[in-house]
């Protein structure tokens, strides 16, 4: 039974690895897409595109940090129990 269930997550954590593996190509296919669509757009360089495209990411990551500290804040601010089961 032991050898059965090992077996089973080795199958599994290959079937991981390989769709894990595939989502990683799709998403370097996507970005480079994107950047040669940039470099088209705008006549920029490929070393621009790519600054471009990580400023802009950046950006996003900051403004949805900055929604998340209001919104905990706020919510301690109103008392409202953040460990409570949703």
């Amino acid at each position: 039974m032991h050898c059965s269930r090992s077996r089973g997550f080795e199958d599994g954590g290959q079937r991981f690895r390989q769709q894990l593996f595939r989502a990683a190509h799709d998403a370097e296919l996507a970005h480079e897409d994107a950047i040669q669509q940039h470099i088209r757009e705008t006549g920029c360089d490929r070393l621009e595109a790519v600054q471009f495209m990580e400023t802009t990411a950046l950006q996003r990551l900051q403004e949805r940090q900055e929604r998340v500290v209001y919104v905990v804040e706020r919510s301690l601010g109103e008392g409202i129990d953040t460990n409570a089961d949703i």
